[in-house]
């Protein structure tokens, strides 16, 4: 049970971008999906 004295954790996922597609570089905004990048590593 959380009262106004109990802490609550955030946690936010950020993920690179590896394809070098991206808009929003260094961030990844899922361009690598349309441009076919493959990393080769089964990754």
């Amino acid at each position: 049970m959380l009262d106004n004295t109990d802490a609550v954790e955030r946690r936010t996922a950020t993920a690179l971008c590896r394809s070098g597609a991206s808009a929003d570089k260094p961030f990844c905004d899922g361009t690598h999906v349309s441009v076919g990048f493959e990393n080769g590593d089964g990754v």
